[in-house]
């Protein structure tokens, strides 16, 4: 009898190719090539944090490290201290590389004499060792686990454009609308925003122009907060009446006192009724509405 069971029958291969084993290799490199981008994209972060500058006429050149104060790194100096090590065993290595391609008139079979009993001779402990700092860029084990611990506490994604834009952004709406700082910087959620809302004013005495920012940022609350105020007096004028644009009436003792010599009762009567209908500060929308009404077809100066 003919066995008809498909138990054996692979649906996956065809004409002797598996295809499900090379979706799972194919898989499998997405994962390690995805896996060494995130490598090489925390590297160069890491090396864009170093300059290397001169310092003064009779100096020199040294390695600089620029670790940004709006980055709020903790224990920032060691930080430096590390990644200006890491810098300058890099410096050093490219420094002996390019010497030793230099072309030399040494007997060959000499030096390879010399360099076998120098080998011999090394402690096993001191090769460990320097094993060990060429692999970590100049670092002990230790220290490379200390370094990635204090870059993990900082906010090294933040670049300087957008730190000062989180500045503007505070100052226009508050520090606490996270919804619209996110907006105004468009590269951060109003999660990421908060976080680093929080650390930055733990923190804001570590900046150089902290008072600066902080005077700023607090003019521009209380501009919000006047206006905030004058909004809800606006609002709180107009649902007192049935009828606000027709029924509306001022305080004749306060009305008179700060009046305009060049408008009428009825242009300020108007404005507060289109600034409860329209929304107090939208200037655009509120200045259309006079246009539209009748009452100003002919009032050319207030138009």
């Amino acid at each position: 009898m003919l066995d008809l069971a498909m138990n054996d029958l692979n649906y996956y291969t065809f004409e002797d190719v598996d295809y499900q084993k090379m979706k799972k290799d194919e898989l499998a490199i997405n994962e390690a090539y995805y896996a060494q981008i995130e490598t090489d994209l925390r590297t160069r972060r890491e090396k864009n944090l170093v300059n290397i500058g001169k310092g003064d006429k009779d100096d020199k050149k040294k390695i600089v490290v620029k670790l940004p104060e709006w980055q709020f790194f903790a224990n920032r100096d060691r930080l430096i201290e590390l990644l200006t090590k890491q810098a300058e065993w890099d410096a050093n290595k490219k420094t002996k590389t390019g010497n030793a391609a230099t072309v030399s008139n040494e007997d060959p079979n000499e030096k390879k004499e010399q360099m076998q009993e120098e080998t011999t001779g090394e402690n096993e402990k001191e090769k460990e060792k320097e094993k060990e700092l060429n692999e970590n860029r100049g670092l002990t084990k230790e220290e490379v686990k200390e370094k990635e611990k204090y870059l993990s506490t900082g906010y090294i994604e933040w670049t300087k454009d957008e730190y000062l834009n989180f500045i503007k952004a505070c100052e226009k709406y508050g520090r606490k609308d996270f919804g619209k700082i996110s907006e105004h910087l468009g590269t951060k959620t109003p999660r990421e925003v908060e976080e680093y809302s929080k650390v930055f004013w733990v923190k804001i005495n570590e900046l150089p122009d902290a008072q600066k920012y902080i005077k700023n940022i607090e003019r521009g609350e209380a501009q919000i907060e006047s206006k905030n105020q004058a909004r809800d007096l606006i609002n709180n004028k107009c649902t007192s009446y049935r009828n606000s644009k027709e029924e509306m009436e001022f305080n004749p003792t306060h009305y008179n006192k700060s009046r305009s010599k060049f408008y009428s009762s009825d242009h300020d009567k108007f404005l507060v009724y289109i600034s409860h209908l329209e929304g107090y500060g939208n200037w655009e929308k509120i200045r259309r509405k006079i246009k539209e009404e009748p009452l100003f077809r002919f009032d050319h100066f207030f138009k």
